[in-house]
C-alpha cells in the first residue's frame, strides 16, 4: 500500500498481523498503542525500549510494579543524582543484608 495520503484500516472485531520473520513499524514523527482495555508487549527473549535523545516516562494511575522473576533488578543513572521519593513511606525489605554505600550517608528520622 503506497498513498500521499492517509490509510485507515477498520474492522469490527479483530486484526492480526503475522510475519515469519519482522514487522516493523516507522514514523517520521509519532506512533501511538492506544486500548480501552489492556497492552501486552511479550517476547521469547528480550524487550527493550530505548529513547535515542530524550526521556522515557512510565506512569501507572494506581501501582507500578517491576519485577525480576529469577534475576537482579538495576536502576542504574549516569547523572549524580537518583533520587526516589514517595508521598508517605519508603520500605527497603530484604532476606539478606542491607548495604547503602557512599562516601557521604546520612540518615534522618
Amino acid at each position: 500500500i503506497t498513498t500521499n495520503g492517509p490509510v485507515n484500516i477498520t474492522a469490527g472485531k479483530d486484526i492480526t498481523l503475522a510475519a515469519g520473520e519482522n514487522i516493523t513499524l516507522q514514523a517520521g514523527k509519532n506512533i501511538t498503542l492506544q486500548a480501552n482495555e489492556d497492552i501486552r508487549l511479550i517476547a521469547k527473549k528480550q524487550v527493550s525500549v530505548e529513547a535515542l535523545e530524550d526521556d522515557i516516562a512510565l506512569r501507572a494511575k494506581k501501582e507500578l510494579l517491576l519485577t525480576a522473576i529469577s534475576g537482579d533488578l538495576t536502576l542504574e543513572a549516569a547523572a549524580k543524582k537518583t533520587l526516589v521519593k514517595a508521598a508517605n513511606n519508603i520500605e527497603v525489605t530484604a532476606t539478606g543484608l542491607v548495604k547503602l554505600n557512599g562516601s557521604d550517608v546520612k540518615l534522618n528520622g
